[in-house]
């Protein structure tokens, strides 16, 4: 991340936390543990670098994410579990291997308490082929208790380690627990995989990173990440922020900030930019409300967003991918502390899930043609 008015990098300003540990992609491909309070600099399977990983809080509600060998999941009759040596995908030894030993159905499932209802839910796991290099074509099954079952497409595991997602929509609330399982869906005459990291995500669309569970659900707390603007040289009077991200969905709320000029003193917002709503529209926010509406952002798409103002000035104007849109109202704000990333004001249910991947400030107001430049 790099800021355009000082020397150095935007990363050795942000004040980060979080209060629990998290796990991401390192740059050489295996899962990563970040500590308490660390950032989590995040990569692709190509070694890319992808950003700063910012999530809302989760919980994983499968009690026993890794050894799927203990009581908490149960096994079809027919089929075979064992835990193995092998390298999971966090670079530890230790999987479940779920095998049959002739063409019979082969079923792996647990029962994730708590309250679920009409929502839509994330299973999700890794998987392996270990069926001497042959492909493997299993599903995931989510079931709401005693209602009806739902199953994933096929899924078709390699000899490499990936993770499977399946989303899955229930349509009653007259239940209180959801089973999540691997059933076995090949012709061939054995089925034998490895399994690692199985992972339920209550009341959402969308997946987020692995959170290890041993014995209890657990949750990992939401990421938060702000520029203390005592640290570099801005201007209360104008200026221009530019953020670039990628994102991959809005907070439980449906409205997720881009970035937030948040002020020193109690007030209703500050100046932000927000996504909103089923389209997640990008919106201007100040201390008087909505003064800016732009397009759509598409949902796990990539973004440059700036936002140029005048404190009490009637030319705002935003460029989200190098398209301007200039607002027609003044904005209004008072003493700015802090820039706030990825954030809307203090509600933790408004964090924006993806990467932050660099964050620019200018101490005045650009003009359109520069906002346009730095977006596209």
């Amino acid at each position: 991340m790099t800021r355009p008015t000082t020397t150095g990098k935007a990363q050795d300003l942000i004040t980060f936390t979080r209060s629990t540990t998290g796990t991401y992609l390192g740059s050489d491909g295996l899962l990563k543990s970040a500590a308490i309070n660390e950032a989590r600099i995040e990569y692709d399977a190509s070694g890319n670098c992808l950003g700063l990983l910012v999530e809302e809080a989760r919980t994983n509600q499968a009690t026993h994410s890794e050894d799927l060998t203990v009581s908490a999941w149960g096994l079809m009759p027919n089929s075979f579990r064992n835990s193995t040596n092998s390298i999971a995908p966090d670079g530890t030894a230790g999987a479940t291997r779920f095998y049959t030993n002739s063409n019979v159905p082969a079923f792996l499932q647990q029962i994730c308490p708590g309250s679920v209802g009409a929502k839509t839910h994330i299973v999700s796991c890794w998987a392996r082929s270990t069926n001497g290099g042959a492909d493997q074509t299993f599903r995931l099954k989510s079931t709401h208790l005693g209602v009806t079952d739902f199953y994933s497409d096929n899924k078709t595991a390699t000899s490499e380690w990936q993770r499977f997602i399946f989303t899955t929509t229930f349509i009653s609330a007259s239940n209180t627990a959801v089973i999540a399982g691997i059933v076995e869906d090949s012709s061939a005459n054995q089925f034998d995989i490895e399994v690692w990291g199985m992972q339920v995500e209550f009341d959402t669309s969308f997946p987020t990173s692995y959170i290890p569970t041993s014995g209890s659900t657990v949750t990992r707390a939401a990421d938060l990440a702000s520029l203390a603007v005592s640290e570099f040289g801005y201007n209360q009077d104008q200026g221009t922020v530019v953020v670039s991200g990628h994102y991959t969905g809005l907070g439980v709320s449906a409205t997720s900030g881009v970035f937030e000029l948040n002020q020193a003193v109690s007030a209703p917002y500050g100046v932000e930019l927000r996504l909103h709503g089923a389209n997640s529209t990008l919106m201007g926010y100040d201390n008087n409300g909505a003064f800016l509406t732009g397009g759509d952002v598409p949902v796990n798409s990539d973004f440059k967003i700036a936002l140029g103002f005048v404190v009490g000035g009637t030319n705002a104007a935003a460029s989200y991918n190098g398209s301007v849109t200039n607002a027609f109202a003044s904005v209004d704000v008072n003493t700015v502390s802090s820039i706030e990333l990825f954030k809307h004001d203090t509600n933790l249910g408004r964090i924006l899930n993806g990467h932050l991947k660099s964050v620019q400030y200018y101490p005045l107001r650009l003009s359109n043609a520069q906002l346009q430049a730095l977006t596209v």
